[in-house]
């Protein structure tokens, strides 16, 4: 069997823009859509391959499970983390600038057995590249929208975000690295970069 492959080289701007565009190449009426860093398990495997001849509904989910620096999590709010990745091109859009999520036109959907593999981060080192690099660019989208935030909200929300995911979704069963997670938590670091972008003007 020979597949046809196709390469299209663009500006980045953002992460919607990047994968609306990319659907927008595509000339199939159905998309997979999987970011480079993640991979279809073996039952997922066979439940696309089922579902491949038969396309009833407009958006296939399934849920995905993250590998962080060579462990599963499952749980701290990480799993079942849902996502409808085969869809009906004409329902769906990206949004956000981001942290992009799909935006779906169509109540036609089923969940597939299987999961997605997230290899997010090998190592911490990674996670704190990644996170820096997420952060500074979320800081800058609020600040540009000149949306102001309380120094109560600063301290306030990763304490809650803690005790939710950590206490709450039982963080605390992943072990050192259900801990080590929350070390990175996105509201703190976007603190750090906000007061960054605050202290330029």
């Amino acid at each position: 069997m020979t597949l046809m492959l196709s390469f299209v080289k663009k500006e980045f701007e953002d992460y919607s823009n990047s994968k609306n565009y990319g659907n927008s190449m595509a000339k199939h009426p159905f998309i997979l859509s999987l970011d480079a860093d993640e991979a279809i398990s073996e039952e997922l495997k066979e439940s696309l391959a089922l579902v491949k001849s038969n396309l009833k509904q407009d958006g296939y989910s399934f849920n995905r499970r993250t590998n962080y620096c060579g462990q599963w999590i499952y749980h701290c709010g990480w799993y079942p983390d849902v996502k409808l990745r085969l869809f009906r091109k004409s329902k769906a859009k990206w949004e956000g600038k981001i942290h992009e999520s799909l935006q779906f036109s169509s109540d036609k959907k089923a969940n597939l057995k299987g999961d997605l593999l997230h290899y997010s981060y090998p190592n911490l080192s990674r996670h704190a590249e990644k996170m820096d690099f997420f952060t500074e660019m979320a800081a800058r989208d609020l600040f540009e929208k000149k949306k102001k935030v309380s120094t109560l909200k600063l301290i306030v929300a990763p304490m809650f975000e803690f005790f939710k995911k950590y206490i709450l979704y039982r963080g605390f069963l992943d072990g050192y690295y259900g801990f080590i997670i929350f070390i990175h938590l996105l509201q703190v670091l976007q603190v750090l970069q906000i007061k960054k972008l605050m202290d330029r003007t």
